[in-house]
């Protein structure tokens, strides 16, 4: 009887086990994971960019895929999933709410805001959805309108504390910026929230980003406020105040800048008051910028170089030059100071002229540095009379970095003042011989001289239209030519100088179709953070890469070291307190292979030094080339694809100029 009334007692249980529901999934985290192979279908989906492959994600009974999917729009930004994703702002999983409101701000489209703005959760005392919200505020920037934006500024219910909601409203207010609009209510809580030592670090580097690069900005009522910030512990922040105090054009700011720029320690922030010093008058500013041309640091001596060539005098130009001749080594602060004194020196010094230009082509016939050639290039273009002499340098070098400078710095040539004044008595002749030497670069097969040439021929202001519209057809034949998607940049340059010439809008550009599946089964077998050594000149870097973020840019980067490709290759661009870029297989930034893979684009942030990111010609178009940023760079957030972080070796990156080499990269054992 036992056994029978066991018996009726477990087909009982099965009965009412078979009426019950099935238990919802619990959440398991923002960390993707591969063995899932719902997980790998929408991140297969995602990288093809198939959006109707997706949707039914969006309404999957588990959070995960639901948030995986949600993720996936981030990176695609189809206008055609708005009302796809706005169901999601009520989800009771407040991580895939926010997945969704971050995917709605990357689509930019204003038709999600009136959701984005209803899906706020009025009474939140106990700040539960906190995450939710800075989502929120974040996206309302990316998309919405000045009204929204005084809203952002003026909320006043949030106390130093409130450290997510912060960090959304900061976010909201500099994607306005970046967007062009700015209100005074948003600049003044800015200039509140960065001198508030009360503030978490994160919303002050935010708030000081925003004062640093939002444009025409009224900040001369709060020099005296922020001139004490220059002292702030952290230099992120100080970089981004000397900016901020150039846009007061005060002399007490100034005065600031200087007396700081002796006692400043970093490097990055000695750049960024180098730069601010574009906003005064030359005279106040010259002794400073010669002075700072004897920095130690190579990356500051070039930005005193830089200033002193946008912002030089005629009347200094023989300083720059015997400057240059007499005091400075053979690197690119020397090149660079050269062609300061060809770029302001009066034309009717012809003799000067002559011998600065003997003086360089000199240098140039005894270098063995492709960059310092280009460099030597580049100062030659600065004076619009020596146009012949770039593009034959140009042509015949055998570097693609000189060459592609080359026709860069012809550009500059053409890019004179008064063109016709310059060029007189017969600057119609002159368009004809360079439209001729343009011709011949795009004839040349090489993609930097053809892109560089494009580039020039779709600028409106050097009125090639008369001289080059009936070549259009050569145009026409190296676009079909093409090796595509390899030379997709150079697609890009063409079709734009082609519409151009024939009058009419240029297209949108297409980002390459699918062509390069990840391989998952690698993936899995390098583990979650894979580690890769970087064996420079100048020292050893170590990098951590993020599968779980970027799994196609992370299976890329580490088969082309296991290839061994990125052996023996140059750090071809350094930029002063912004990045070093290598892994381009001609060295001028303009190479690549023959796929390209997908910008991966989730929640993440240039919020620090050393972040690994993917170079790109726009969306969808990486291929091999990388950067390593030397400090926050919150404008590339949401567009460039971060994989990975220095964890080892800034002091390497910190050192690089350009030519650089990355000798060679190894895959590190966990």
């Amino acid at each position: 009887m036992k056994a029978a009334s066991y018996l009726l007692f477990a087909l009982a249980m099965l009965q009412l086990a078979a009426c019950m529901p099935p238990q919802p999934k619990a959440f398991e985290g923002d960390a993707l994971k591969f063995s899932d192979p719902d997980i790998l279908r929408i991140l297969d989906f995602q990288d093809k960019r198939q959006a109707d492959s997706l949707y039914p994600y969006l309404e999957s009974a588990d959070p995960n895929l639901r948030f995986a999917a949600a993720r996936a729009f981030g990176s695609l930004r189809k206008a055609a999933a708005i009302d796809h994703l706005i169901p999601l702002l009520s989800d009771e999983v407040l991580e895939v709410r926010a997945a969704a409101a971050y995917a709605l701000g990357q689509i930019g489209d204003p038709a999600a805001l009136p959701a984005l703005t209803k899906a706020f959760v009025r009474q939140d005392t106990a700040r539960h959805y906190a995450l939710f919200h800075s989502a929120l505020l974040e996206a309302v920037g990316k998309c919405g309108d000045k009204k929204h934006l005084r809203y952002l500024a003026t909320i006043a219910t949030y106390k130093p504390t409130d450290t997510l909601l912060i960090e959304g409203q900061t976010r909201g207010i500099y994607r306005y910026a970046l967007r062009g609009i700015t209100l005074p209510e948003g600049t003044r809580l800015m200039v509140n929230y960065v001198c508030s030592e009360e503030m978490p670090p994160s919303v002050r580097l935010m708030a000081a980003n925003y004062l640093h690069r939002a444009k025409k900005i009224k900040l001369r009522s709060y020099t005296d406020t922020l001139i004490p910030i220059l002292e702030d512990d952290n230099p992120y922040i100080r970089q981004c105040i000397a900016t901020a105090l150039g846009k007061t054009q005060k002399d007490t700011a100034l005065l600031a800048l200087q007396k700081r720029f002796y006692r400043e320690p970093d490097y990055r922030v000695r750049c960024n008051i180098l730069r601010a010093l574009s906003y005064f008058e030359y005279e106040k500013t010259a002794p400073f910028a010669f002075a700072a041309l004897h920095d130690k640091n190579p990356q500051v001596s070039r930005c005193a170089a830089e200033y002193l060539l946008a912002h030089g005098y005629k009347t200094d130009a023989k300083r720059y030059w015997r400057f240059a001749r007499d005091s400075l080594p053979a690197n690119e602060t020397k090149w660079m100071l050269y062609a300061a004194a060809e770029h302001h020196l009066p034309y009717y010094f012809g003799t000067s002229h002559n011998r600065i230009k003997y003086e360089l082509k000199t240098a140039y016939d005894v270098s063995e540095n492709p960059y310092m050639r280009a460099a030597i290039v580049r100062a030659l273009g600065s004076f619009y009379k020596n146009y012949r002499e770039v593009y034959h340098l140009a042509k015949a070098d055998p570097h693609p970095a000189v060459r592609t400078a080359g026709i860069r710095a012809l550009g500059d040539c053409m890019r004179v003042k008064k063109f016709d004044r310059a060029f007189r008595p017969k600057p119609d002749k002159v368009r004809k011989e360079v439209s001729a030497y343009l011709a011949e670069a795009i004839r040349s097969g090489d993609i930097g001289m053809m892109t560089e040439a494009a580039y020039i021929l779709a600028d409106p202001k050097l009125f090639f239209r008369e001289t080059f519209a009936d070549s259009v057809g050569l145009l026409e034949n190296a676009l079909r030519g093409l090796q595509l998607p390899r030379e997709t940049e150079t697609k890009y340059a063409l079709e734009k100088a082609i519409a151009y010439l024939q009058g009419r809008e240029a297209p949108r550009p297409e980002p390459p179709a699918y062509n390069h599946p990840i391989d998952w089964q690698a993936l899995r077998q390098a583990g979650a953070k894979p580690h890769v050594l970087l064996k420079t000149t100048q020292g050893d870097v170590e990098l951590e890469l993020w599968p779980e973020y970027a799994p196609g840019s992370v299976i890329n980067f580490l088969q082309l070291v296991e290839d061994g490709f990125y052996n023996g290759k140059p750090f071809h661009r350094v930029v002063p307190n912004f990045v070093i870029q290598g892994g381009c297989p001609r060295g001028d930034g303009y190479g690549s292979l023959d796929y390209s893979i997908r910008t991966e684009v989730p929640q993440l942030y240039y919020d620090g030094e050393g972040y690994l990111g993917m170079a790109s010609a726009g969306p969808d178009t990486e291929c091999t080339q990388f950067f390593i940023t030397h400090s926050p760079t919150p404008h590339l957030d949401g567009n460039y694809t971060i994989f990975g972080r220095v964890i080892k070796g800034m002091e390497a990156v910190h050192k690089m100029v350009q030519g650089d080499v990355l000798e060679k990269a190894v895959l590190l054992s966990q």
